[in-house]
């Protein structure tokens, strides 16, 4: 088959395109010719994806139209992935890609890469996500909340796929190095308050016996300052995947208090490192980590996660989180296994 992948490259930066080098990278994709039009942000941008200079995304959504017109005027692709955010400027980029993709009669999928019902939020974005669900052949979403959303605007038919983790190769369950009590939390992300920011360093006030390490980019200066005041927190900024994954694994517990997520890939890779997890129920995460009553909190409940942290100080109660989660990682999220789902479903789309 001819892929066209719309969605951005390279890491580190974000979920998608995390989600896009693992699928390009994989066995199957390699057995395939897909061709990735790369849809990164640019500019002062990727320091900071908050803030959004019109012009400079004007710019760059034309260079992107750009490629696609010219990669369909050159080849003769079986069907078009396009990856979305959900953003209001992509989501009008997407609309077009859609419509170029119609004019040359290639089948297209739209993988929506959010939690749908909460960052539909807006009329204009309403009319807009409406009309890319229904002009789509086939739509893909990471979560049910998503997933019933898009089943309550049209009749497309929609698909819930995961995201995925290659897991290394010497992949047992064994539980090793678990320490007797809860010492190092870790969080690893974009450093802004939708991330749930704010409540770590409420949490880092009430527990100055703990030490908290923040991962990821960071650009709001109070929020930093607000960091820097607490002895106890150790802003590490943003790192490769490596060494994300390393600091990890000299972590006790991974805290996640993020306000919105589609299907957070850093949840699949504190899993696959074997940590409890604390997390809010948003998106996706209720299902991976199955609802469960020591791992879940509602947004901006800080008192259950100091509750939860407590809990989870049970060296015997986290192992045996740990290997229930790992076992799920194993048996639902594992890369090929998804991959090879995706694929079969190109191949029932291109075939109607």
């Amino acid at each position: 088959m001819k892929i066209c992948l719309v969605s951005p490259l390279p890491l580190p930066m974000g979920g998608i395109a995390t989600w896009t080098e693992a699928y390009v990278t994989s066995d199957i994709a390699k057995k395939h010719k897909v061709k990735v039009i790369d849809t990164s942000v640019r500019g002062k941008r990727q320091k900071n994806v908050q803030k959004i200079n019109i012009s400079e995304e004007f710019k760059r959504n034309i260079n992107i139209i750009k490629k696609m017109k010219k990669e369909l005027n050159n080849e003769n692709y079986n069907l078009i992935h396009l990856n979305t955010s959900c953003s209001l400027m992509g989501m009008l980029r997407d609309l077009y890609m859609i419509y170029l993709s119609k004019q040359k009669k290639i089948k297209i999928v739209t993988h929506f890469h959010c939690d749908t019902k909460y960052m539909i939020n807006k009329k204009i974005k309403e009319v807009l996500f409406s009309q890319i669900c229904k002009k789509s052949n086939e739509l893909f979403c990471l979560n049910n909340n998503s997933l019933k959303h898009i089943k309550g605007i049209c009749d497309t038919n929609t698909t819930l796929f995961p995201n995925f983790i290659q897991l290394e190769k010497d992949n047992n369950i064994k539980i090793i190095n678990l320490n007797n009590k809860i010492d190092n939390i870790i969080f690893a992300g974009h450093v802004i308050k939708t991330k749930g920011i704010l409540e770590i360093l409420e949490v880092a006030k009430m527990k100055p016996e703990i030490i908290f390490t923040i991962v990821g980019a960071f650009s709001d200066n109070h929020m930093v300052d607000e960091a820097k005041k607490l002895s106890n927190v150790i802003l590490v900024g943003e790192k490769s995947k490596n060494e994300v994954l390393h600091l990890m694994g000299n972590s006790d517990l991974f805290l996640f208090p993020s306000h919105n997520e589609g299907f957070p890939n850093v949840i699949l890779e504190a899993m696959s490192k074997k940590l409890p997890i604390i997390a809010t129920k948003v998106g996706a995460i209720p299902d991976i980590l199955d609802n469960d009553k020591n791992s879940l909190v509602d947004v901006g409940d800080i008192e259950k996660i100091l509750n939860l942290i407590d809990v989870l100080d049970n060296c015997n109660l986290r192992e045996e989180l740990v290997r229930k989660n790992y076992l799920k990682l194993q048996q639902k999220y594992e890369l090929n296994n998804v991959i090879k789902s995706i694929f079969n479903k190109y191949e029932s789309i291109i075939s109607r």
